[in-house]
């Protein structure tokens, strides 16, 4: 079975051989048997479609399920933060996202999308901080607590990225498709965070790039650029936003240099071995 999977649109399309099937969260989950006429209104205008290569009615059900609680999750933490709407609307929605937040997945991809960009001028970050203070609300209090800490490096990071030319990616389309990758896979939360590199962080950045990055065209160029912006003192930032330490700069550079000692070390292991075995033959 594939499938197309919308958590905005709550639906998943499956299809097995010449059989089109879809579940819907509004609809228990439960099959309904689909024709090709149908296919273009069943997800309405949302734009966060997956691709499922390989899965069964379990499996593809679960993962809507986890992209409907992560989509939900934004949407609460986006009206607590919004400073238009009503007190109550924003205290019952922080009050639900507290809830959310107590699934740990769900947890860290939310910090990996709100750590990619600094909060707007119009997000009341610390109306949200006061609702969620002493109403026991633990998990939306730590979140946005460590949200707001995190805006000067959160805009560095951005501002850096922004700072690597287009044709680095190989044009605009790349360019895209590599910040959702990097958002998708936490890079802008980690080097936010990881501006300061515990043991753990720098294992799970070097783990991140070395597994997931590669895929992407021109991965080490742009990381590379990435970390020079981030340590550059000629790179504009907005006044009062943080600039990596040049120690913190040059540590990026380091995990980036070793992975690509790394790549050319198997790549030579790897025409070594081949030589052997066509000398053998």
């Amino acid at each position: 079975m594939k499938a197309l999977i919308s958590g905005r649109a709550g639906v998943a399309l499956i299809v097995d051989g010449q059989t089109l099937q879809s579940v819907d969260i509004k609809n228990s989950l439960r099959p309904v048997e689909r024709n090709l006429g149908e296919v273009p209104f069943l997800f309405g205008d949302a734009r966060d479609i997956q691709i499922v290569e390989s899965g069964n009615l379990e499996s593809i059900s679960e993962q809507l399920r986890e992209e409907s609680r992560f989509t939900v999750g934004l949407d609460l933490v986006l009206i607590g933060l919004d400073s238009e709407l009503a007190r109550d609307i924003r205290h019952d929605a922080l009050f639900e996202l507290d809830k959310v937040l107590r699934d740990q997945s769900i947890a860290e991809r939310l910090k990996n999308v709100l750590y990619a960009e600094p909060i707007p001028e119009g997000g009341d970050l610390r109306g949200a901080l006061a609702m969620t203070a002493g109403n026991l609300w633990k998990q939306a209090h730590e979140l946005l607590g460590s949200l707001r800490e995190a805006q000067p490096a959160i805009a560095a990071v951005a501002n850096a990225w922004q700072a690597i030319p287009t044709k680095t990616f190989g044009g605009s389309e790349a360019r895209v498709e590599f910040r959702h990758a990097a958002i998708r896979l936490g890079l802008f939360h980690i080097i936010a965070l990881g501006a300061t590199m515990t043991d753990h962080s720098t294992r799970v950045f070097e783990s991140i790039v070395a597994r997931h990055i590669p895929n992407l065209a021109h991965w080490d160029l742009v990381m590379q650029q990435w970390a020079l912006a981030l340590g550059r003192r000629d790179t504009p930032l907005p006044d009062g936003q943080a600039r990596l330490e040049d120690s913190e700069h040059e540590h990026i550079v380091e995990i980036l240099k070793r992975l690509r000692r790394r790549k050319k070390a198997k790549a030579k292991k790897d025409e070594v071995t081949l030589r052997h075995e066509e000398h053998t033959h």
